[in-house]
């Protein structure tokens, strides 16, 4: 270490939490926090546009950040002094100090690639990647096959913006030294090997294969720990707690063959019965509220319309450094634009195109114009509580005789899916024009608590209330939108919701209940 600069393990500062209190931060920590890709988390929301929902909902990428931070090395500590031999090629502090630091580090870094509004714009972005035509890009300058590979836009971020990251911290005079540790927290956030990174450490090669899980695990792990208590206390919905000092005392590890896994001690089953009983009224209440998924769709559709207008709408900024709006799929161009602060790609510069765009006359103007406080320019949302259609499903199911599982209502769904959309639009249409609507369109779309195959619990989780959970959370959530691109007969479709919000609904159920008889 060069003379006159501090131990990077060393504390350097202290930040006071809204859910976790007093967090220390440490050297290496602090100095990270210092760069451009860290800190324009700071400017991230991390619920995106849901403050237009719940108005408190105004934390940030880096505040989350953090706090999985603070988790991941609460986590690892505990796992170091359960299972030494298994983690450690040294029972040392110093070895004990460098396993706790990886898993801060990877907590830290884990969402340094997210983009503008967090996931309210990465589901456009990921719906652009996979048909460009739609989104006015040129196919060729949009790597398909690399993103399907690499994983979610912001994953694929992640991993190019902290290899830039650390190539630039190689010529920092006090932080150099630690570069292997940021190399295996960047290889355990992209599932590689690092067994060279970790000599110097006394870290046993398998241990990032558990640091890896601290941050994602198909049960529970630091970021959903994290993101639901602080989602939950910024919203003001009162289900989000878990007591994440009885998790972290009963986390174990056992050994699969040359492989570590992170498992449960039979204890803290309850703890993560509270943990998905929270995630499934998050999502239901708050993550896929039927107006968020509006915002949603609203951000999509001015995506579009903000590409084919690229070069008189978007900042000038962006056109100067990224070219066209392909640039936004480049992430090592990205990298190179945030890097030089020429952009950030963050909720402030995507505000501004909005604000912009919202005086225009032609759609780009019209589907700005919804995101600024305007409703009645939204999607008009005609189920406003999916799960209220299939507890009425279910219900008139029973009241028939007929023996109803999550199994067959998920096939019954699926399989009614595409005549369910047909009639709905038919429906919608033809009622609306009937009463003036100029153009009028309706999408059905189905969204998921949980996904199929998503969750694997371990053997010995015996807890009857968590597999029907789970399964609970598997059941599709059908939505439906009305919109029209003219805004004076959209402002007609939202006037007629109520009236249409009942023939919809008798839709869906009708059709479910036709695929339960057979």
């Amino acid at each position: 270490m060069p003379r006159g600069c501090a131990n990077p393990l060393d504390y350097r500062a202290v930040m006071l939490d809204s859910i976790h209190r007093f967090i220390e931060i440490k050297v290496l920590e602090y100095e990270l926090m210092q760069t451009i890709f860290l800190n324009r988390l700071h400017k991230i929301k991390q619920l995106g546009f849901t403050y237009l929902i719940y108005p408190s909902a105004k934390h940030t990428r880096f505040e989350h950040s953090v706090g999985v931070m603070h988790i991941a090395g609460r986590m690892a500590e505990r796992l170091a002094e359960k299972n030494p031999n298994l983690l450690l090629e040294r029972r040392t502090s110093r070895a004990k100090s460098y396993l706790v630091e990886l898993a801060r580090l990877a907590g830290l870094l884990h969402d340094l690639g997210h983009v503008a509004y967090s996931h309210n714009l990465e589901a456009p972005l990921k719906s652009a990647i996979e048909n460009p035509a739609e989104y006015s890009l040129d196919p060729a300058k949009v790597n398909y096959e690399y993103y399907i590979r690499a994983g979610k836009p912001h994953e694929v971020y992640t991993r190019t913006f902290l290899g830039r990251l650390i190539r630039e911290l190689e010529n920092h005079e006090c932080i150099s030294g630690s570069i292997s540790l940021l190399k295996a927290a960047l290889a355990s956030l992209s599932g590689e090997e690092a067994h060279d990174e970790l000599v110097d450490y006394d870290i046993n090669p398998r241990a990032l294969g558990i640091v890896a899980q601290l941050i994602s695990h198909s049960v529970v792990d630091a970021d959903r720990l994290d993101y639901l208590i602080r989602d939950a206390h910024s919203t003001g919905v009162l289900f989000g707690y878990v007591d994440i000092d009885r998790f972290i005392d009963s986390l174990r590890i056992e050994e699969h063959g040359d492989k570590l896994v992170l498992t449960i001690e039979p204890k803290g089953i309850p703890v993560v019965e509270d943990a998905y009983d929270a995630r499934f009224k998050m999502y239901r209440s708050v993550y896929l509220h039927h107006k968020g998924v509006a915002l949603v769709n609203a951000l999509a559709k001015m995506l579009r319309y903000l590409f084919s207008s690229w070069d008189d709408a978007a900042l000038e900024s962006y056109r100067e450094c990224l070219g066209g709006p392909e640039g936004l799929f480049d992430p090592y161009r990205l990298a190179d634009c945030i890097s030089d602060c020429r952009i950030q790609y963050v909720d402030y510069e995507f505000d501004v195109m909005i604000l912009q765009a919202s005086t225009r006359s032609d759609s780009l103007g019209r589907w700005a114009k919804a995101l600024l406080h305007r409703r009645d320019l939204l999607p008009v949302s005609l189920v406003k509580r999916p799960e209220s259609i299939i507890s009425r499903i279910t219900s008139e199911a029973k009241e028939r005789g007929w023996t109803v599982t999550p199994e067959t209502l998920v096939r019954a769904i699926r399989v009614k899916y595409s005549t369910i959309a047909d009639e709905i639009r038919e429906n919608v249409s033809r009622y609306l024009k009937a009463r003036g609507a100029k153009d009028p369109e309706a999408e059905v779309m189905i969204e998921h608590i949980i996904r199929e195959g998503e969750v694997e619990l371990p053997r010995g989780f015996e807890s009857l209330y968590l597999r029907n959970l789970i399964d609970s959370g598997r059941i599709p959530l059908i939505f439906v939108y009305a919109y029209d691109e003219d805004e004076g007969s959209h402002r007609l479709i939202y006037r007629n919701a109520d009236k249409l919000r009942q023939s919809v609904e008798n839709i869906i159920v009708s059709s479910v209940l036709e695929e339960l008889k057979r």
